[in-house]
């Protein structure tokens, strides 16, 4: 974009140039310097020059870095009566690395009621005491500047609550917690149904041909509940990057419920038979 406007400004010159010639052109006796190319740098030449991107990055964050204060105390300044809080990582990928690799994983940012940014702070990672003194400077600055402490803080991540309340303590004031789902009864399991933990192989092994002795020989079936649960690995700013071997399983059947630790079985590789 800014190579083809300082080639248009060149081309408008040399345009004028050759319309203030054009009337000399045929005429005896009459010479005429050419325009200069667009590189030309001698005291008639054009000088062309476009920045580069680094250039104006410089130049940028030259200006940044000089207005730097004034900015600072604007931000400074500025309500925080309804917030939000987020992570974003589109960001910290393009900032400075070492060795290949990033020092920052995400951008912190808090906005206020009217979309404003309030804290802007990257972070090595999305643990809150990357940010917690970042927030606790954010409150002495609403109280400094006299504006209210926030009433509302909207995230993406629940963990987040203990640490929020703890640095505004506003955000506890005329609250009145509701119960998670109180609209729905409380789960409870009967009575007779009993609940066994089996972490050994001839446990699990016993247990399984009991359940499968109950299979009719007619072709028949039963009817059993069954689940699995195993850890996730996780990279750079909490993504998913991966799921580990399954560590336990929970079987249902009549009126029990076995919760199989198999987890270290699987590393051993020695899984029950029944298996």
């Amino acid at each position: 974009m800014f190579r083809m406007q300082h080639l248009k400004r060149y081309n408008e010159l040399r345009l004028q140039y050759l319309h203030s010639k054009i009337f000399s052109m045929n005429l005896p006796g009459k010479t005429y310097l050419p325009f200069p190319v667009f590189e030309d740098c001698s005291d008639n030449g054009f000088h062309g020059f476009v920045p580069s991107g680094q250039w104006l990055r410089d130049v940028y964050d030259a200006l940044i870095e000089h207005f730097e204060h004034i900015l600072n105390q604007y931000t400074a300044m500025l309500s925080g009566r309804v917030c939000a809080i987020d992570h974003s990582h589109k960001l910290a990928k393009h900032v400075f690395k070492v060795d290949g690799v990033a020092i920052f994983t995400a951008l912190l940012t808090v906005t206020n009621e009217k979309g404003e940014i309030r804290v802007c702070v990257f972070v090595a990672t999305k643990l809150h005491s990357q940010f917690t003194d970042a927030l606790k400077k954010m409150a002495e600055s609403l109280e400094l500047y006299g504006h209210e402490q926030p009433e509302v803080f909207y995230t993406d991540n629940i963990s987040d609550k203990a640490m929020l309340e703890g640095i505004f303590k506003s955000l506890l004031e005329s609250v009145t917690a509701v119960e998670k789902h109180s609209d729905l009864p409380v789960f409870s399991i009967d009575a007779e149904v009993t609940t066994s933990v089996l972490d050994s192989v001839p446990a699990i092994d016993n247990t399984i041909h009991a359940i499968m002795d109950d299979v009719p020989d007619d072709g028949g079936y039963i009817v059993v509940g069954f689940d699995s649960e195993w850890n996730v690995e996780t990279g750079p700013g909490g993504r998913v990057t991966g799921r580990g071997s399954t560590a336990v399983v929970q079987i249902a059947y009549d009126n029990h419920i076995y919760i199989l630790l198999i987890g270290e079985m699987l590393a051993a590789g020695r899984l029950p038979s029944s298996f």
